[in-house]
């Protein structure tokens, strides 16, 4: 997750240097980096939700002492992931959104 921060940030640096010189604040560049990255993360516990639910309703109805699922551990799971894509992205999207515009756009 971190390299491909890295990678995206580094190739939309003219991008950013853009929109700096068009008024965007480094906040709004910060939410629009993290957003961006954000997303991928939530599509892939849409799609891992029920798949895990299946599974883990056919693992628990091997024992003996049945329990049922509860949407605790998907949301621990989701928000933890989240959590864990924001940091890891925070620190290339804070750097590239601060960086100044005429230092990217110098030869352009």
């Amino acid at each position: 997750m971190l390299g491909n921060a890295t990678f995206i940030t580094n190739i939309r640096r003219k991008e950013v240097g853009i929109r700096k010189v068009m008024g965007a604040s480094s906040g709004t560049l910060l939410r629009m980096l993290l957003l961006d990255f954000a997303k991928p993360v939530m599509i892939a516990n849409a799609f891992a939700w029920p798949l895990g639910y299946v599974i883990g309703n056919v693992y628990t109805s091997l024992f003996a002492a049945q329990s049922d699922l509860t949407l605790l551990p998907f949301l621990i799971s989701f928000f933890l992931s989240v959590f864990i894509a924001v940091v890891a992205v925070i620190s290339q999207s804070w750097k590239s959104a601060h960086v100044r515009p005429a230092m990217v756009l110098r030869y352009e």
